[in-house]
């Protein structure tokens, strides 16, 4: 009795320290966010909550930091600065926030950026571009580029690849359109690019009584207006309503869908922006498909730019905890290319200032989408040989803004259509498509001189071909054998992606990118069958292939040289229907372990008989092991079906044992004990078998 008290003392302790454990509150980091939540600007303030909370969730839903749960607090500053000095206030005097994620207009950064750097708090916005935002503070980032060199890639962009020679600029007397107004002039004037005529307004008391007869009198090649969303759909709707045709350039705050919903036409309208999706990468057509089934809406530049502030400043948390000052000098460090941030915009990375080095995009609307002009000006990619500097400019491939080279990239909108897909084999790892694939540029360039990465086609037809206007347009079909990496772990419960992946022979990413052609794929994942799988969708995008070699260039000799290449894809992701394998696999399986069950009604004394059943057993599962193994690729690592084998091999050996066991009590004149352990077997040998069997399933599931 003692012994019994003893253990059930121990039983009760053990208990009671893990109700301890799982009742116990989990900790709590707290991020700001502040942003214009109410008021003229609160379509920002929707993306900035949406882009962050989204990623703050994710992050929860995967234990949170260290078992902490991150919990967002959020303030509302109208785009006001007075109250963005407020709300600094309260977020410094409570003292709670290891971070925070806003402000959005230039002006409340700037007014709130004293009274973060006096209390210790690190801030980043998403979306601030004005060049004081961030000097004179080591507590301020932010995650897209500055007004300086926004505008002088604007105006840059209108002389050198626009080709115009004059403008009319309207901008807004505030931080954010001085600022660009200030650097586009700047540069305007080491280019000759002559500027017509300057208005301005206030934002909070705007007076557009200069669109008339004056502005339409102007002699001029293009409008600039660098101004807030709200008064730059306003400008546009009163232009074009007034009769002014003129195109029209515009700044990042201008590159959002929702703009484009308050316009009455886009024609001619051009805008800078921090990022445009159908060139982005992997990581930001997953981040686009994750936000349209959470908003069902497409994503804008705003709401990936917060979502990335939101990972860097969890990334910082994760790497040194919850002090400030060690969240400062993290993205601090966070300095270049080698050390950068993966985020889902493309590589984050600060200079000493706290501004992040990324491109900017020129865009134009189409159906409501901002998609990408068909002329870029980007960043290299990878190391420049002084010789390559010389003859890229020389043949107007690179152009000089300050002290940043920029290639001159054509853009090559394309798309494919899937006609069949065939002859899919796992073993080989390959699979057969016939299928459509299309060009369409602008610029004398050769897209179609591509390569398959991962394949090769059999047959090659061009189906149609065109050129108007400077459009250029050509569509092939093509039957081609592809291969691809297809993990095993989960078979015969598994899914697989196949992929068609082509880039240029020749051509790096700075000269040439494949693009997304939003406008000719008018629906994407069009369904195809294939034997024994479930159609699941299909999507296509861009990313970049790095190539690190020196090619023994001896420029390059003893540096990090490396080519990148614009890389389309299209992905074809599918799901294995299980039924097939269990008619041909599992459904016999079981049979042959129904079958090994019996010997437990076999009497004690047939020996042979019962042993005879349970070897049978287990070479006709041997068999069908080997079966199933010679359809699948070898792979160094178990996978599903093999542990329902092993469960088998597992099962039909214990009636063996059992057998054993069994006649040694017979011999010993022990029957009634071995009918005992017979009958035990008989009720839970079969049970045993489906919950292990059941369990396996829904673990892999």
């Amino acid at each position: 009795m003692p012994g019994y008290r003893k253990a059930l003392s121990l039983i009760l302790i053990i208990a009671a320290i893990c109700l301890f454990f799982s009742c116990k509150k989990e900790g709590e980091i707290f991020i700001g966010l502040v942003g214009p939540l109410t008021g003229s600007g609160e379509a920002y303030g929707k993306s900035m909550y949406r882009g962050v909370s989204m990623y703050i969730d994710e992050i929860n839903a995967n234990g949170g930091i260290d078992g902490n749960r991150v919990v967002l607090l959020t303030k509302d500053d109208q785009n006001n600065k007075e109250l963005a000095r407020t709300k600094a206030e309260e977020f410094a005097s409570e003292n709670q926030v290891s971070a925070v994620i806003g402000h959005y207009y230039s002006s409340c950064c700037i007014e709130a950026q004293p009274i973060y750097k006096n209390a210790g708090i690190p801030s980043i916005t998403p979306g601030a571009t004005n060049v004081m935002v961030t000097k004179g503070s080591p507590w301020m980032f932010r995650v897209t580029f500055n007004d300086d060199f926004q505008g002088k890639f604007l105006a840059y962009y209108t002389r050198q690849v626009f080709q115009h020679e004059n403008v009319i600029i309207i901008h807004d007397r505030d931080a954010y359109g001085s600022g660009l107004r200030y650097s586009f002039v700047a540069e305007a004037k080491r280019l000759n690019l002559n500027i017509t005529k300057t208005y301005s307004f206030d934002n909070q008391n705007p007076d557009y009584s200069f669109i008339g007869k004056e502005l339409k009198r102007l002699k001029t090649d293009i409008i600039f207006l660098a101004v807030h969303a709200p008064e730059g759909a306003e400008l546009v709707n009163l232009l074009r309503d007034s009769g002014v045709t003129l195109p029209i350039l515009g700044p990042d705050s201008l590159g959002r869908a929702t703009f484009a919903k308050e316009l009455n036409d886009t024609s001619d309208l051009y805008v800078g922006s921090p990022f445009i999706f159908d060139i982005g990468g992997k990581e930001a057509q997953v981040f686009r498909e994750k936000y349209i089934k959470l908003y069902s809406e497409e994503p804008d530049w705003v709401d990936i730019f917060s979502y990335d502030a939101a990972m860097v400043v969890i990334e910082a948390i994760k790497a040194v905890g919850t002090d400030r000052e060690a969240i400062k000098d993290f993205l601090l460090s966070r300095d270049s290319i080698a050390n950068s941030i993966l985020t889902a915009s493309g590589l984050t990375y600060f200079d000493e200032n706290g501004d992040c080095s990324k491109s900017i995009s020129l865009g134009e609307f189409e159906r409501g989408k901002l998609i990408s002009y068909h002329l870029q000006l980007q960043t290299p990619t990878s190391f420049l040989t002084e010789p390559e500097i010389e003859r890229a400019l020389r043949d107007v491939k690179m152009f000089k803004i300050g002290s940043l080279y920029l290639f001159l990239t054509h853009v090559i909108y394309t798309g494919m259509d899937i006609i069949e897909l065939q002859n899919f084999d796992q073993k080989e790892s390959s699979f057969d498509l016939d299928f459509y694939l299309w060009f369409r540029w602008k610029g004398e360039i050769d897209p179609t001189n591509f390569e398959f990465i991962n394949g090769s086609a059999f047959f090659v037809e061009k189906v149609k071909e065109s050129f108007e206007n400077g459009l250029r347009y050509i569509c092939f079909r093509i039957k081609g054998n592809f291969r691809g990496e297809f993990p095993m772990q989960k078979y015969p419960f598994d899914s697989q992606t196949l992929r068609v992946r082509l880039k240029h022979k020749d051509l790096p990413i700075e000269n040439l990118v494949y693009v997304v052609d939003v406008r000719g794929i008018e629906k994407e994942g069009r369904e195809v069958e294939i034997s024994d799988w479930e159609f699941r969708k299909s999507f296509q995008f861009s990313d970049i292939l790095k190539t690190i070699t020196s090619l023994g260039d001896p420029w390059l000799l003893g540096k990090k040289a490396s080519v990148s290449y614009s890389i389309y894809n299209l992905a074809v992701e599918i799901k294995r229907m299980p039924l097939p394998f269990l008619i041909k696999f599992l459904i016999p399986l079981v049979i042959v372990v129904v079958i090994s069950h019996l010997v437990f009604y076999i009497h004690p004394d047939e020996f042979e008989a019962r042993c005879g059943i349970g070897i049978t057993g287990i070479l006709s599962a041997i068999a069908f092991h080997i079966t199933q193994g010679e359809t699948l690729p070898q792979v160094g690592y178990v996978i599903t079906v093999d542990k329902f084998f092993i469960l088998s091999y597992t099962m039909i050996f214990f009636t063996l044992l059992e057998t054993v066991i069994v006649s040694r009590y017979f011999k010993a004149d022990q029957l009634k004990k071995a009918k005992k352990i017979d009958r035990a077997f008989r009720y839970t040998f079969l049970p045993f078998f489906i919950i292990v069997a059941a369990l396996l399933i829904v673990f892999t599931l």
